[in-house]
């Protein structure tokens, strides 16, 4: 999928569904469905993992992160649209690392996240698409992202999408 999302994104038809589904980068008028989604997301990561439960102030935090994005287009942060509904969340940083690194500047997808009401759909990989698409454009050599190790699905779709295993976390509760 090609989308111009400098343009306000691009009409993608999702088989199964009898509307279209819009990706367009977010608003400030729709700061509101960006939480919903992500609220969402973080729930189910929550699920997975529960220190990736969301915080006290999340919603400032969230709103602050995306007024950074519009102010200098340093991330990218794209909703799917169903009609009205919000369907779809990719969240996208650009990212650079200290000049202690030879190899420090990538983008980093940091939420993706379908509703299931319209999963099953490749909406996930179109998001992909378009992220890794603002990604090139901006000249990063490559996309990195956290993944939790029990999800399962999760690793699939990124495999499938191109992703490879190159590092991992460990923790050691105590």
């Amino acid at each position: 999928m090609t989308m111009d999302v400098a343009a306000g994104g691009s009409r993608v038809p999702i088989a199964g569904v009898d509307d279209l589904v819009r990706l367009a980068p977010v608003t400030p008028d729709q700061a509101w469905a960006v939480e919903r989604l992500f609220e969402a997301l973080h729930a189910h990561n929550a699920t997975l993992d529960p220190l990736f439960c969301l915080g006290p102030g999340w919603q400032l935090a969230l709103y602050q992160h995306l007024l950074r994005h519009w102010a200098d287009d340093t991330g990218l942060t794209l909703v799917a649209w169903l009609g009205d509904e919000p369907v779809g969340l990719l969240m996208m940083d650009g990212h650079v690392d200290p000049a202690l690194f030879l190899h420090r500047h990538w983008a980093e997808l940091l939420a993706l996240y379908v509703a299931p009401g319209a999963r099953g759909q490749a909406l996930a990989r179109r998001l992909i698409d378009a992220g890794v698409s603002w990604t090139r454009e901006r000249g990063f050599p490559r996309v990195q992202l956290y993944l939790t190790a029990s999800n399962a699905p999760g690793r699939e779709l990124y495999r499938s999408t191109g992703f490879h295993l190159c590092q991992e976390i460990w923790r050691l509760d105590l």
